[in-house]
């Protein structure tokens, strides 16, 4: 963690001396809208990585005044802007979100992921962070090329991702200038980037502006690497998704919780005679009629097509082997054998 943190003080370092010069030089003034080095939670060995080019002038737009965001954020922006139900107008947001919730179906995926960007300093497009370089060349203590490059080695070797999503042509073009060695493409959107822990598989998309392109072709190669790296749920400890006032948290995996209230079991929307029945609707329903998410008539069988239990005498099937857990209620961290 201690070249981790060296990295964060660096970069933090870096962000004070630009600013000390934007107070006196107009063009780095105007081209400089801060500084941030995380957009999501930091993970290690997360299922996915993002990797921008650099941070837009977004913050600077709605708040007057630059970023300094130098601590990792609670999760991926993307998920967060879906999970609020802000993100009108970033198209980038609601594309990521349609491929991960709709065409994948591992909206968990996308929650616990970690993004980041090749620089961390942010400008309106990449045209200002290239007259940014150009005018910081020489007049700092730092070569904004050659840390940049550096950090972000130290962030790879420390998240070690399983699959590294290129945000562009110019974020792969970039890797292989830094790591010509380590970085293989296979194709004009796959390859792998091997460093000293193993090898990432990377994907790469192209974008017009926020616009991901071909979304359909995105999702089926994207399909693929996570089942090639066997990616898993596994279920938070802290239950953010399942809305139930859980007695206890760790009871509460993905609502098959021990519920300490009933009716606080919102997910599943059943009355359940014996909490440790509510299995994601996989359940032990006291009131037939209450097993709202099944779409079933549970006074027979053949009918309770999601939540498969067995209604009609109040024993469920045992297993759950064929429960149908939704990807949208899903709240999961991602774990699986190292290649």
């Amino acid at each position: 963690m201690s070249a981790l943190s060296d990295m964060e003080n660096e970069v933090e370092d870096f962000a004070n001396e630009i600013e000390n010069i934007s107070s006196y030089n107009s063009d780095v003034e105007e081209y400089y809208k801060g500084t941030q080095i995380y957009f999501s939670g930091l993970v290690c060995n997360p299922g996915i990585m993002f990797l921008g080019i650099n941070p837009g002038q977004g913050y600077w737009k709605q708040n007057n005044e630059i970023v300094r965001r130098y601590e990792p954020l609670d999760y991926n922006e993307y998920y967060d802007f879906y999970y609020c139900g802000g993100y009108s107008g970033y198209q980038l947001a609601k594309d990521w979100v349609d491929i991960f919730e709709n065409r994948v179906c591992r909206l968990d995926l996308l929650k616990h992921s970690v993004k980041s960007n090749c620089y961390f300093f942010a400008t309106k497009n990449t045209s200002d962070l290239n007259q940014l370089k150009n005018e910081l060349d020489g007049i700092t203590d730092y070569d904004l090329e050659e840390k940049s490059k550096e950090w972000n080695r130290t962030l790879l070797d420390y998240i070690q991702p399983y699959i590294l999503i290129c945000e562009g042509y110019g974020v792969r073009d970039k890797l292989y200038e830094w790591y010509p060695d380590e970085f293989e493409m296979y194709d004009e959107y796959t390859g792998k980037l091997s460093l000293d822990n193993g090898d990432i598989d990377v994907l790469v998309i192209k974008r017009t502006y926020s616009n991901i392109q071909d979304k359909a072709s995105v999702s089926n190669e994207l399909s693929d690497l996570i089942n090639n790296n066997d990616l898993t749920f596994i279920d938070d400890d802290d239950c953010n998704d399942c809305n139930c006032d859980c007695d206890d948290d760790d009871d509460c995996d993905d609502c098959n919780c021990d519920c300490d209230d009933d009716d606080d079991c919102d997910d599943c929307n059943c009355d359940c005679d014996d909490d440790d029945d509510c299995d994601d609707c996989n359940c032990d329903c006291d009131d037939d009629d209450d097993c709202d998410d099944c779409n079933c008539d549970c006074d027979d069988d053949d009918d309770c097509y999601d939540c498969n239990c067995d209604c009609d005498d109040d024993n469920e099937d045992s297993d759950g082997s064929n429960s149908y857990v939704s990807p949208i209620v899903l709240a999961s961290i991602l774990t699986k054998k190292k290649k």
